[in-house]
């Protein structure tokens, strides 16, 4: 994972031309919780480029926070 209050993008290797893949995927981190971000190229009616982003926050992360072990759970 990033540092704290830091993340990262990347080009993303399985986008294919054509596809709705993201253009970029990396990892945010805010205030210790994980996040999963992606990024696509767009262009503006007026010709100006932006990206357009999308935030998940990642599954690894909220098992990590719960501070417990799944297979510490009980059963019941």
């Amino acid at each position: 994972m990033t540092k704290e209050n830091r993340g990262a993008l990347f080009n993303n290797g399985y986008k294919e031309d054509g596809d709705k893949r993201p253009d970029l995927v990396g990892e945010l981190n805010v205030e210790g919780r994980g996040y999963r971000i992606a990024a696509w190229k767009n262009q503006s009616k007026k010709g100006l480029s932006y990206l357009s982003l999308s935030i998940e926050e990642s599954e690894d992360v909220e098992t990590e926070s719960s501070g417990e072990d799944e297979s510490s759970k009980v059963p019941f």
